[in-house]
C-alpha cells in the first residue's frame, strides 16, 4: 500500500505501482516519484552525446587553432628571411655602387 500525504489530505492506494504502470514512462515518473530507467537511460544516451560531441567540437577548435599558429609562423619566417635576404642584396647593391665611385674617383 503507498500512502501520499498532501498538506491537507493524506490517500492510501493499494496498487498504485501497477495503476502507474498503465501511464507513459513521464506520467509514471510523476506518480512513483522520479523517471523510469528508460527515461533515465535515454537521459544518459542524451548526456554522453552531449559531452562526445562538445570534445569533437574543442578537438576540431584546437587543431585549427594550432594550424593557424602553425601557418602564421611559417609566415613571419618567410618574411624574416626575405627581408634578411633583401638587406643582404641592399647592402651588396650600395657597396657595389660604393666601389664603382671609389674606382672612378682613382681614375681621375
Amino acid at each position: 500500500m503507498t500512502e501520499l500525504n498532501f498538506a491537507e489530505l493524506s490517500i492510501s492506494v493499494a496498487d498504485l505501482p501497477v495503476r502507474a504502470s498503465s501511464l507513459s514512462d513521464e506520467a509514471q515518473g510523476d506518480v512513483l516519484g522520479g523517471f523510469s530507467w528508460s527515461r533515465r537511460k535515454s537521459a544518459f544516451g542524451r548526456a554522453s552525446l552531449r559531452r562526445k560531441l562538445a570534445a569533437r567540437k574543442a578537438k576540431r577548435y584546437s587543431s585549427k587553432r594550432r594550424a593557424f599558429a602553425f601557418k602564421a609562423m611559417q609566415q613571419k619566417k618567410q618574411k624574416m628571411k626575405r627581408s634578411k635576404r633583401s638587406s643582404y642584396l641592399a647592402k651588396a647593391a650600395f657597396h657595389g655602387r660604393l666601389a664603382s665611385k671609389y674606382k672612378a674617383m682613382a681614375r681621375g
